[in-house]
This record gives structure tokens, C-alpha cells and sequence, in this order.
């Protein structure tokens, strides 16, 4: 007659994947006189749509169409924030501006879910928002039934967010009385 033994040893655990998000805060950038220029730019242009719904867009611009008035803080983002970033995951390469645009969404606007092909990472700078505008919501698409399935951030003006360009997010709707204004920032 044989016996068997139950193991006390707990299960071995090896995390595969993870996504991380990392968050930065500009240094010395005046949001607002930041976010007046891509006001004016909303008021000149009628935008697209993609993943926005009761907000505007505007077109996707490359390297090319950088203003002046954002260049400097692009430049921070890859140089103090995307650079280490690459360091610290053994990317070896020099990060490059894929696309970019504006965002303004008014009361009620949200973004359905949505990633951000052909690019590796992307960001998000915060120009204008408050508590009601609407966290940036990362959705896990691998997450276990009963799991933690998404992941809400309401970040403060001036932050920017960096994350995988693959990641699902959505943008919940703008329930404040005033505009959300970002940058969305692709980078290769």
C-alpha cells in the first residue's frame, strides 16, 4: 500500500509579462499658455476622429510639424523620461518621435479603447485636468476572471504618462465643467 505525500512547498510563481506605466512631471512648463496654443489650434482646424467622441483630434503630425512652443518639452520627455527608460530595458537605441496631436475634450468627451500601432511606446501630456475630467483608464487583457482587469489614473496637470504603444486604454468621460487638454506623443 502506498502513501502519498502533499507537498508543503508553495507553487513556484514565474510573472512572464508585466506592463508598466511610468509617470513624470514636466519641470518649469506653463500648462496653461501650453494648452491655449492647441485651443487655437482646435478653433482653426475641424480634427479628426479616431478613438474620440464629443472631443476633437487634430491630424497626427510627424518630426516636421513640431512647433517651437513644444519642441523643448518633447525633447524632455525622450532625453529625462523615454531615454532611461530604454536604459533600464536594454533598448539599444536612441528613442525617436513617431507622431504626435492634440487633444480637447469639453465636458462629456471620452475615447473609446484603443492602442497605439507601429509605435513601441507612447505618452500622454497633461495640459488641463481636474478631478471630474476623466482618469486614463489601462485595461489588462490577460487578467485572470475575478482579477484586477484595468487600472484607472487621474494624473494632475503637467504630468506625463509613458507606456507599452500595445497597451488597450480608454479615456473615461469628462463629467468636470472644463476641458481636458493632452498631447499624445508616439515614439519609435
Amino acid at each position: 500500500m502506498s502513501t502519498t505525500t502533499i507537498s508543503t512547498t508553495p507553487p513556484l510563481k514565474d510573472t512572464l509579462f508585466t506592463t508598466s506605466v511610468w509617470s513624470w512631471q514636466l519641470p518649469h512648463v506653463d500648462c496653461h499658455q501650453m494648452a491655449e496654443k492647441v485651443r487655437e489650434l482646435y478653433r482653426a482646424d475641424p480634427g479628426r476622429t479616431a478613438s474620440n467622441r464629443l472631443g476633437w483630434q487634430s491630424n497626427s503630425m510627424n518630426n516636421r510639424d513640431l512647433p517651437l512652443w513644444l519642441s523643448a518639452t518633447v525633447n524632455a520627455v525622450r532625453d529625462r523620461m523615454l531615454t532611461p527608460i530604454y536604459q533600464e530595458l536594454g533598448l539599444a537605441r536612441t528613442p525617436q518621435l513617431a507622431n504626435f496631436w492634440y487633444n480637447v475634450n469639453p465636458p462629456g468627451a471620452f475615447n473609446w479603447t484603443h492602442t497605439h500601432p507601429n509605435s513601441s511606446f507612447s505618452s500622454v501630456i497633461y495640459l488641463e485636468n481636474t478631478a471630474g475630467s476623466g482618469p486614463i483608464v489601462f485595461e489588462n487583457t490577460q487578467a485572470i476572471p475575478g482579477t484586477l482587469a484595468e487600472r484607472a489614473i487621474l494624473p494632475r496637470e503637467g504630468t506625463v504618462l509613458m507606456f507599452p504603444a500595445t497597451t488597450p486604454h480608454r479615456v473615461e468621460p469628462n463629467l468636470s465643467k472644463t476641458d481636458r487638454i493632452t498631447i499624445a506623443v508616439n515614439w519609435i
